[in-house]
């Protein structure tokens, strides 16, 4: 027709092989025999030659099972395709040479010459199915504990490290509630998370308590966000937890130590190598007289003699070669001036590598021990001398007596 467009002149049978043939698709179509079972390819298109390796000649002579397919699997799909009238499932194909090819295949029933046939569009998902792979490489890899969870609690997926962290095998996983791993004590605080988040509310930080196979509780810090489909549904969470159980023990355990330090009397000083002072407790403000933001910063030569200073260099080379500097007497200087007779321990401050960063000291204030320790000598030193006194003055007694 003149004038008309180049869709005008052409029927709908070149269209449709057009068609056919241009897309990167495998397109097959079968024919289903009257008892159900799939026949032979009736038609393939130039892609599916070129994938799998067949000709056309050799497809008429195939059937899905040349290529892969089991009698069973193609009996079961043929069924749901009678059945629903359309069929989606995943599979892999098998080339002339003996490659495999994973596809995703959508078939529709549809009347060939009054006779039903199977159309079929196979999408080659090699690529993806790579990239699945390697992510999920990536989550079993991770040493974070990652978990997907249904609206029903139940686990779509956990990873290695959940798995490792927690004691659980996939299969007691499948028969787990994201509730039976949650530990007593967080189970109200999970509750009302979990509703929040299939709410729709993503949380960012969250600290919570899951309870291993055996018991034993886990501390966990994460977050959670929902995965909300194309209606605005959401169908599962989404978590990331990361086990800090170890760091919370060592909380605790600083917390208790800085207790123990901060109600201590004597007086604990922690300094660098170079001797600047960076931790000093109520006890040292009370012994020495400087407050804590006095002393911050400053040298710990300023509370000795310069002597005394060169003793404690001696002390710390003796620590730093794996010594032991324990209740050493010495003396002191206070903020006033005044000195003070001290015992002091010295002990070596230590990074993550093992390496000495600092020392820390207690000294303790034995002036008032010392005084009464001389106190005691001096009266013991005069109460010898009257002793030795009055023996002698009896010895000389009793040789008057004697010459008598």
């Amino acid at each position: 027709m003149k004038g008309g467009s180049i869709m005008d002149t052409m029927d709908q049978d070149e269209l449709l092989k057009i068609a056919f043939n241009k897309v990167n698709d495998i397109i097959t179509i079968i024919e289903i025999k009257d008892d159900g079972r799939a026949g032979n390819f009736i038609k393939v298109n130039d892609v599916a030659v070129k994938k799998l390796g067949y000709s056309p000649e050799e497809f008429s002579q195939m059937s899905p099972r040349d290529i892969g397919s089991t009698p069973l699997e193609n009996k079961k799909k043929i069924r749901e395709l009678i059945t629903q009238g359309r069929v989606y499932f995943q599979r892999n194909y098998f080339t002339k040479d003996g490659k495999t090819i994973p596809v995703e295949i959508n078939s529709h029933i549809i009347n060939l010459k009054n006779k039903k046939a199977a159309l079929s569009v196979a999408r080659d998902i090699s690529d993806r199915q790579e990239s699945e792979e390697r992510l999920k490489d990536f989550f079993d890899n991770a040493t974070d504990l990652i978990q997907m969870v249904n609206s029903d609690g139940t686990f779509l997926y956990v990873n290695e490290a959940w798995k490792d962290v927690l004691g659980y095998r996939d299969d007691e996983i499948q028969n787990l509630n994201i509730f039976d791993v949650i530990h007593p004590e967080h189970l109200e605080q999970c509750r009302d998370t979990f509703e929040k988040v299939f709410n729709g509310h993503k949380i960012d930080e969250i600290e919570t308590g899951f309870k291993t196979k055996n018991g034993q509780e886990v501390v966990l810090e994460g977050n959670i966000n929902p995965k909300i489909d194309d209606n605005g549904k959401v169908v599962y969470t989404r978590a990331i937890f990361r086990d800090v159980t170890e760091r919370k023990h060592y909380e605790m355990e600083i917390q208790r130590l800085a207790s123990i330090v901060e109600s201590s009397g004597d007086a604990i000083v922690g300094y660098e190598m170079d001797g600047t002072i960076f931790n000093w407790n109520p006890g040292a403000e009370k012994i020495y007289g400087y407050s804590y933001d006095e002393i911050i910063g400053k040298n710990v030569s300023l509370l000795m003699k310069k002597e005394k200073w060169e003793e404690n260099l001696k002390n710390i080379e003796k620590i730093k070669e794996g010594g032991v500097v324990s209740h050493f007497e010495t003396t002191r200087f206070r903020k006033d001036g005044s000195t003070f007779d001290a015992s002091i321990s010295l002990s070596p401050i230590k990074n993550s590598q093992g390496e000495i960063i600092g020392i820390s000291t207690i000294a303790r204030d034995i002036t008032g021990s010392k005084k009464a320790q001389k106190a005691l000598k001096d009266s013991e030193e005069k109460y010898r001398r009257i002793v030795e006194k009055f023996i002698q003055n009896a010895l000389a007694l009793i040789g008057e007596i004697n010459k008598e």
